[in-house]
């Protein structure tokens, strides 16, 4: 179960890279649903090594799917709207 959390988590860290088809599929493949995403600001400039917005930030901001609930200059948290 531990190896397969991990495995799950690799996959899904490469949803960065991609869009919100991404982060669907890997709900539905792997099981594990959610109701808020959390964006670390920081995590998209280790990704990039500077400051950037990446492909599935981009893409959530941009889905009606979901909303912005809280945003500050670290974060931020994305609800998945129903």
């Amino acid at each position: 179960k531990f190896t397969q959390t991990q495995e799950d988590i690799i996959e899904l860290k490469g949803c960065l890279f991609d869009g919100v088809d991404c982060l669907e599929y890997w709900s539905q493949t792997t099981g594990k649903h959610f109701t808020h995403i959390y964006l670390s600001k920081s995590e998209s400039e280790i990704q990039c090594s500077r400051p950037c917005s990446l492909p599935i930030e981009q893409s959530l901001r941009s889905s009606s799917h979901y909303r912005i609930v809280f945003e500050n200059e670290s974060a931020a948290v994305l609800e998945k709207v129903q």
